[in-house]
């Protein structure tokens, strides 16, 4: 049977995998090609795992409407728990199906209703057999026992809890982080809602740091932009940026630095941010999160700078009181 078919976790999970098969050999667990709508939105609006990145209009908006899911159907006809299969060809438009992290999607994991911290072995094992799978968690899910096939690997994203008072958050911050910040004192900060103010930063990430970035495509630019047109209609964009200040013209300020954000009424996302070489030399990027921090906080927000692996960067966000925080990233080749 096709990945993209329903069928029940009682038919075995993997290929030759009698152990995986016999784990779920009962359960009510499923893949569906086309998730019920309604039943995920309900699910989404009541799990505590569920981020921007769960939503179906975000799923959506990266897969081009190709995701499935594999589902815990409860006893009114919704879903207790699921887990969000984004698909793609293997080969851009051929060959066969497969489970993809998609770009600018940092954590798909499981929903639950029923547990704060869910086990995702038991939905990873449910996947259609033969459909090689890449995927990264969410930070709550735990995965207790790896199905047969399944390699595990942690990975690391960066938090900082909004709850505080701004001069709290204040307190954290690096001595390079406040030097930078006093750099930037005469910088004009803006902050915006609207794809156009999303397009100038993406147009500047580009020039910049995307030149040395070759893995990022055209098209992945433009999935982006389209995302970022779901996020405003969505009322979900936040944009600030860096200007340098320009008495004469201040319609025309350059932009200097820029960040992306997703926001729900649980988390700020930092979807992407860039700063050119005179916004680094003058602390650019440095107020416009110092500029997040003063508007977010006191919230019950938590802000998810989207990572990193790589030390700088992580020096960067940890410079701000950001904390590591560990995830899950799985594949079945």
């Amino acid at each position: 049977m096709p990945p993209t078919a329903d069928r029940p976790a009682s038919s075995p999970v993997c290929p030759g995998a009698a152990d995986g098969a016999r784990f779920l050999s009962y359960s009510p667990l499923h893949f569906t090609r086309h998730p019920d709508r309604a039943a995920w939105a309900a699910l989404h609006a009541a799990a505590p795992q569920a981020t921007v990145y769960s939503a179906a209009w975000w799923l959506d908006a990266v897969t081009a409407g190709a995701w499935g899911a594999v589902v815990l159907p409860d006893a009114a006809g919704g879903y207790a728990a699921a887990l969000p299969v984004p698909l793609q060809r293997r080969w851009r438009g051929f060959g066969p199906m497969e489970m993809h992290q998609p770009f600018f999607t940092q954590q798909l994991g499981v929903l639950s209703q029923v547990d704060a911290t869910p086990d995702a072995a038991p939905f990873l094992a449910a996947l259609p057999a033969g459909l090689r799978a890449y995927g990264q968690l969410h930070y709550a899910n735990r995965v207790v026992a790896p199905p047969v096939g399944f390699q595990l690997r942690e990975r690391l994203t960066h938090h900082l809890d909004l709850k505080p008072s701004y001069a709290e958050l204040a307190k954290g911050f690096h001595q390079n982080h406040r030097r930078n910040l006093k750099k930037a004192v005469n910088l004009s900060i803006g902050l915006d809602s609207a794809p156009t103010a999303a397009a100038e930063v993406i147009a500047l990430f580009r020039r910049t740091k995307g030149a040395e970035l070759p893995e990022v495509k055209p098209r992945h630019y433009q999935l982006l932009q389209r995302l970022t047109d779901a996020l405003a209609a969505h009322d979900a964009l936040t944009v600030w940026t860096a200007r340098a200040p320009s008495p004469i013209d201040a319609a025309h300020q350059p932009l200097l630095a820029g960040g992306i954000f997703a926001r729900d009424e649980r988390q700020l996302i930092y979807l992407l941010g860039s700063v050119s070489d005179a916004g680094r030399a003058q602390g650019a990027m440095h107020a416009v999160i110092d500029a997040v921090l003063r508007q977010e906080a006191g919230t019950a927000r938590l802000l998810d700078f989207e990572g990193s692996m790589v030390p700088s960067v992580a020096r960067f966000y940890a410079g701000f009181g950001a904390q590591p925080v560990p995830y899950t990233a799985f594949a079945r080749p």
